[in-house]
């Protein structure tokens, strides 16, 4: 009789919680799952009540007893999480076990009173299931939700093993220290723990080892990550330049083609009016980089033009003569800095039609600061992700790649003690660039 009232009252309780804080992890609605839910708590307690029955160590029983909370999750249909939540289950249980055992030891309560009174051990045991549950109704309340982090990059994947490795092997020191902990404060016809320490030793550090590891390969994929990334702005510029050459080879082309089928007809006054027009249209062209006078942002707008107006999108130049234009910077950063800028307005712009497609580059000098301002349509990026853009690893592609430019535009204008900001409000981005200006600058101001 006794058996079936703890098994009603405390193991099911107990095993039902286990499976409610694994399902928290990842925010699995309960209400069309309770009866299975339920149904499972009664299995997984059995399951732990049978191996008390035949006398298993405190080790091994929670392994065996976590591999089969994990075995009835996979049956519940979470396949691919079963792991993450019966380890997320079992960690939370022991943590809850040592938050306990220091509570009664900081108090100074005998744990022999709770064996004296039915009471006081209901008392402990609901304590307890109060312990447990919390992180669940915690991590419910703010809809906690590991898929949300689930990687999407190579360097991301590492990262999720690390968290894994570091996991498994904080989960088998708290396992040798609470077994160690309860050992001492329970008498051995409560608690059998095994006296083969080494063994799980052994495998704590055999976790250890291999969380070394992943994490130099995390480090490695980060830092060949940052390097792609940040030589990814001058092969872009290299390869738009290539464009915007054969572009003009190629309109070159068809301008001579035309001269040439007008000679033929020997008419003379279509030449003339067609000519005028290219004359146009160059000197549109050479208005439009009017102000710039540093070869490195000239050669990176002639490189935009071409690209942008491939995409139809509206190129709007505002560069003042008296803006120094970065001209104490290496031309390197100076093509990091502004071919990022550049290349993540025309991912944003192009998300909308071509008509509202546009990119806006002003240029000017203001008392003793020059300005850089960046400005695109697109959409808006919402006010708890502003503060985040200039970190690295943030990203709004789907795919998760980038997440590198940015941040580097970030150290190097604070390199040359600049600030940026930026503001996104009903569809335009604007990053605004404001770094003093040098001496030299003044003088020939």
């Amino acid at each position: 009789m006794e058996f079936f009232v703890q098994l009603l009252l405390l193991d099911i309780p107990e095993a039902v919680l286990l499976l409610f804080v694994g399902c928290s992890l990842f925010h699995i609605p309960l209400r069309k799952e309770w009866k299975r839910l339920i149904l499972c708590g009664i299995v997984f307690a059995l399951w732990g009540d049978f191996l008390t029955y035949i006398g298993v160590n405190y080790q091994v029983k929670l392994i065996l007893f976590f591999t089969g909370q994990m075995v009835l999750f996979w049956i519940l249909g979470f396949r691919y999480l079963a792991m993450a939540m019966s380890m997320g289950s079992a960690s939370w249980m022991m943590m809850s076990e040592s938050i306990l055992g220091w509570l009664l030891n900081y108090s100074g309560i005998d744990l022999e009173v709770f064996a004296t009174s039915s009471l006081f051990r209901y008392v402990l045991s609901y304590t307890y299931l109060t312990v447990i549950a919390s992180l669940g109704i915690i991590l419910y309340l703010i809809k906690f939700n590991l898929r949300s982090f689930w990687p999407k990059t190579h360097q991301n994947r590492y990262l999720l093993l690390l968290l894994v490795s570091g996991g498994l092997s904080f989960v088998s020191i708290l396992l040798i220290n609470i077994s160690g902990i309860l050992a001492d404060i329970l008498p051995e016809s409560v608690i059998a723990v095994t006296a083969n320490q080494w063994i799980y030793q052994l495998v704590a550090l055999i976790l250890m080892s291999i969380t070394a590891v992943v994490f130099f390969l995390y480090v490695r994929a980060t830092i060949q990550r940052v390097e792609n990334e940040t030589e990814a702005p001058f092969a872009r510029q290299l390869n738009d330049l290539t464009t915007a050459v054969h572009s003009i080879k190629h309109d070159s082309l068809n301008h001579y083609q035309v001269i040439i089928g007008f000679l033929k007809l020997k008419n003379y006054d279509m030449i003339t009016d067609y000519i005028q027009q290219l004359i146009i249209e160059a000197r549109q062209i050479i208005d439009v980089v009017h102000g710039v006078k540093n070869p490195t942002v000239s050669a990176m707008l002639y490189s935009k033009m071409a690209i942008y107006a491939g995409n139809e999108i509206d190129l709007r130049l505002n560069i003042s003569p008296q803006a120094p234009q970065f001209s104490e910077w290496k031309s390197i950063h100076i093509s990091k800095v502004l071919g990022n800028l550049l290349d993540n307005a025309m991912t944003a712009t192009q998300k909308l039609e071509p008509e509202d497609r546009y990119i806006l580059v002003e240029w000017i000098r203001e008392g003793n600061n020059e300005i850089l301002v960046v400005e695109n349509s697109g959409p808006t990026i919402d006010e708890t992700n502003i503060s985040k853009v200039f970190g690295l690893g943030y990203t709004t592609r789907k795919s998760g790649k980038g997440g590198v430019g940015l941040s580097v535009v970030a150290s190097l204008v604070k390199k040359y003690r600049g600030q940026i900001e930026v503001t996104s409000v009903n569809g335009i981005t604007r990053f605004t660039i404001s770094v003093p200006c040098t001496g030299a600058d003044m003088a020939s101001a």
